[in-house]
């Protein structure tokens, strides 16, 4: 007797749910008899629309509470509403036109934006007799071993201390072109002054002056020696000097940049 009631009562509930299915279509067609799209036309959803629909699938009917707690909890539900969401409020707007504004400063050349380490020089910016020092280093046997990694050279005079002591050396010979690195205008601040006016790197000479091995100390630097102006460019000729810590000049050399005049003000 109580399951006949119980089915009794589960049938009335089921037939009121699909009684109120029916309803609820029946006014969606009525509603939508006055604007039915044609056979093939695409009804395209807005983003409010397609949320919402969304929503439908992943929160049924539920009240206020369940539905916030349905949209916490359900990974889709995030990822739609990350995509779909609220209009964004007056901070977010207000920092996304911020990072709008450093993005265009950033194309403009803004020196905050773009990290520059000192004030931007033009050709006619140098003068003549100017220096600019190089950090010092240390040849030690790591350097050697990685210049033969980079260079390919693996001929025992740089790599073997007991072949060159045999030879009347006191350590490893380092390699010209090991020495001539050091002089890289990039280990300095001279390249950070002409980001802007800088168009190549067009040559380079070296001479050899004296031996350096392992646990010699060098100390470069670059002079400006020479100014050759075109019409809008300049050749800036920079002498290369290697010391080691006795003072001694190891080697001497050139270096050649072809750097753009400041621009003209537009009047």
């Amino acid at each position: 007797m109580k399951k006949s009631v119980e089915q009794k009562v589960e049938s009335e509930k089921l037939s009121k749910t699909e009684s109120k299915r029916k309803s609820l279509q029946a006014k969606e067609l009525s509603s939508n008899s006055s604007s039915t799209p044609v056979l093939g036309e695409f009804q395209p959803m807005t983003n409010y629309e397609y949320e919402s629909e969304v929503r439908k699938v992943f929160e049924g009917d539920k009240s206020t509470e369940q539905k916030q707690e349905t949209v916490i909890n359900n990974p889709f539900s995030r990822m739609f509403k990350g995509i779909f969401g609220k209009p964004k409020s007056k901070e977010q707007q207000e920092q996304q036109k911020q990072q709008r504004e450093m993005h265009e400063n950033a194309k403009k050349g803004n020196p905050m934006i773009n990290h520059e380490l000192c004030e931007q020089r033009y050709f006619e910016d140098f003068i003549i007799g100017e220096r600019f020092n190089i950090p010092s280093r240390t040849m030690t046997d790591a350097l050697f071993a990685a210049f033969q990694l980079a260079s390919g050279d693996n001929h025992p005079i740089h790599y073997d201390v007991e072949y060159c002591r045999s030879r009347g050396m006191p350590h490893m010979l380092a390699h010209g072109f090991q020495v001539l690195i050091q002089t890289a205008a990039g280990a300095g601040l001279f390249p950070h002054m002409v980001e802007k006016s800088l168009k190549a790197f067009i040559e380079q000479s070296s001479q050899f002056l004296l031996p350096v091995y392992v646990g010699d100390t060098v100390y470069p630097s670059l002079i400006v020696s020479e100014m050759l102006p075109n019409n809008t460019t300049g050749v800036l000729v920079l002498r290369s000097e290697v010391k080691n810590q006795r003072d001694e000049l190891v080697m001497i050399g050139q270096l050649k940049y072809l750097l753009r005049k400041r621009p003209l003000l537009s009047v």
